[in-house]
């Protein structure tokens, strides 16, 4: 990947290319709301040549950590960015503490899916009905962070 991509904290200034990626990639998209109110907590973005062309978001508690959401523009991908961002961001809460990582996934998303389990993740539950559009389970997978440390 060399040097194309940089991975940075998010700053106000990154909130509509937040947004207008996240309308681009998802059928029920964030608004830009949503974005502002994780901009104290975590939000890393990848960018080429000053362009935001990926993100993902996180929060925590204690030992315990979610990915909210992860995305990277469709003319990124294929190129490990996700990876990148993902391992940033576990990097990032291991640092705050951080021990066990979930997140939720559609269940049709079988690359998705594919993606976080060669990361490490397995299910370990599921929420009925909880995507709107269209309407669809989440698949909860988690992550020890104990034994491989960040972003490993």
């Amino acid at each position: 990947m060399g040097d194309r991509y940089r991975v940075r904290a998010a700053r106000a200034s990154d909130l509509e290319a937040l947004a207008a990626l996240e309308q681009r990639i998802f059928p029920d998209p964030w608004a830009l709301e949503s974005f502002r109110e994780f901009l104290e907590r975590m939000i890393l973005v990848a960018e080429d040549g000053g362009e935001v062309v990926g993100y993902t978001v996180a929060r925590w508690v204690l030992e315990q950590g979610e990915i909210l959401n992860l995305a990277v523009h469709p003319d990124h991908r294929r190129r490990r960015l996700a990876s990148r961002l993902l391992h940033a961001a576990l990097d990032r809460l291991w640092e705050e503490g951080v021990r066990l990582a979930f997140l939720e996934v559609r269940e049709s998303n079988t690359g998705a899916r594919a993606f976080y389990e060669r990361h490490g993740f397995a299910q370990v539950g599921r929420r009925r009905s909880y995507y709107r559009l269209p309407r669809e389970d989440a698949l909860i997978l988690a992550r020890s962070l104990e034994d491989a440390g960040p972003g490993a």
